[in-house]
C-alpha cells in the first residue's frame, strides 16, 4: 500500500524532515572574489545536502556552481533514482532537484532492506561559454526510514455486542436495538490486539469492517457511528458511555446491506494508543452506536419503544486494523 508521509503523518517519536549529513562535499578552491575564467572549466562548489546523507524521500538536492550554466545541457546531464523536478536559482549558478525515490515498502521490517539511490551529474554539463563541467559528479544517499503496513485482526477478547446480560465470544458485533428495555439495547464493542516496534512514526491507521446481517429497518435510528474507547471490560458503566467521536461507519443515505464493507480513517486515535501501548496492553478499542442508543438521550424512547429487533450486525472475521508506519 502506497501512502505518503505529507498525507496525514502522525509523528511519535523521530521527527520526519532532517537531514544526517556525511562528510561536506564543497570542492570549491578558488578566490570567491574572482569571476568566471573564460575557457576555464565550471566546478561544483557545494552539494545541500552532502553526499552519503540520511535524507527523507523528499528530500531537495542542490548543486551550486562556480558559474552561471547552459541550462539545458545540465539538465540532460543529470540523472538520479528517480524522474526529479528540477528548479534553478536566479542567476543559473544552481539547480535543486526534488523528488526523488520512496521509502521501501513491505508487510516485515525485519525483510525490507534501507534502499539508497544515487544523484549524478555528467560532465558534459557546460557553462554558458559551452565549457563542459570538470570531470563527473557523483553523489549516494540513503534513505532514512522504510514504510511498512501491517493488519490487525479484531480479537475475540473484549469484543463484544451488548451488555454482560448476554456478554460472551462471538463471531459478530452489533448496534441497534433488541429491546424496549435499554439493560439489553445493543452496542458494539471493538478491540484489536497489535505489536509494533518502538521508535516508528505512525503515518496512516484504517478501521475495516463488513456487514454480515441487517434485521429489520436499524438505520432508521440515523448513521452507524464509531468512537474511540478505552476500556477493561465491558461492565454496567462502560455500557452507558460513550467515547470520543471518529466518524461515520455506514450512512443511512447509503442504505448499507449484508456485503457492504467499510473503511474509515483512525490515524489520530491509533498513534494515541501506539503511544500509551503500555498502559493500554497494545491495544486500540472502538464502540459502534445509532446516534439514540442511551436512555437518557431525549429521543431514545421515540427510537427505542417497539421491542422488535433493528440491528446492523458486524462480521467479526472482516473486521481489523491496517496500519501504515516507518521505520529506521
Amino acid at each position: 500500500m502506497q501512502r505518503h508521509l505529507l498525507a496525514g503523518l502522525v509523528l511519535v517519536s523521530a521527527a520526519c524532515g532532517n537531514v544526517e549529513s556525511g562528510p561536506d562535499d564543497v570542492v570549491d578552491h578558488s578566490d570567491p572574489d574572482a569571476g568566471p575564467d573564460p575557457g576555464a572549466a565550471p566546478t561544483v562548489v557545494a552539494v545541500d545536502p552532502p553526499s552519503d546523507s540520511l535524507v527523507d524521500e523528499d528530500v531537495a538536492v542542490t548543486i551550486t556552481f562556480s558559474e552561471p550554466m547552459d541550462r539545458s545541457s545540465v539538465e540532460v546531464a543529470f540523472s538520479s533514482g528517480a524522474a526529479p523536478e528540477l528548479t534553478w536559482n536566479q542567476d543559473g549558478t544552481a539547480v535543486t532537484a526534488a523528488r526523488h525515490v520512496p521509502y521501501p515498502e513491505g508487510e516485515d521490517p525485519d525483510v525490507v532492506a534501507p534502499r539508497s539511490f544515487q544523484v549524478s551529474l555528467a560532465d558534459s554539463a557546460a557553462d554558458l561559454d559551452g565549457d563542459p563541467l570538470a570531470g563527473q559528479l557523483e553523489l549516494t544517499y540513503t534513505l532514512r526510514y522504510r514504510r511498512i503496513t501491517t493488519s490487525f485482526p479484531a480479537a475475540p477478547t473484549l469484543t463484544g455486542n451488548c451488555d454482560p446480560v448476554c456478554s460472551g465470544n462471538w463471531t459478530w458485533f452489533a448496534a441497534g436495538e433488541r429491546s424496549s428495555d435499554p439493560t439489553v439495547s445493543t452496542r458494539g464493542y471493538l478491540t484489536v490486539s497489535f505489536e509494533l516496534p518502538d521508535d516508528i512514526a505512525i503515518e496512516h491507521a484504517e478501521l475495516t469492517t463488513e456487514i454480515q446481517q441487517v434485521i429489520d429497518n436499524p438505520f432508521s435510528f440515523g448513521d452507524l457511528m464509531i468512537d474511540h474507547v478505552q476500556f477493561d471490560d465491558i461492565t454496567g458503566s462502560e455500557y452507558a458511555q460513550r467515547g470520543i467521536g471518529v466518524g461515520v461507519l455506514f450512512a443511512r443515505a447509503a442504505m448499507p446491506a449484508a456485503g457492504d464493507t467499510a473503511t474509515i480513517d483512525v490515524t489520530t486515535v491509533f498513534a494515541s494508543d501506539y503511544q500509551d501501548r503500555a498502559t493500554l496492553q497494545n491495544r486500540t478499542q472502538y464502540r459502534i452506536r445509532f446516534p439514540h442508543d442511551l436512555a437518557e438521550d431525549p429521543t431514545y424512547s421515540t427510537y427505542h419503544s417497539d421491542g422488535s429487533w433493528d440491528i446492523v450486525q458486524m462480521l467479526l472475521a472482516g473486521t481489523g486494523v491496517t496500519v501504515t508506519y516507518l521505520v529506521r
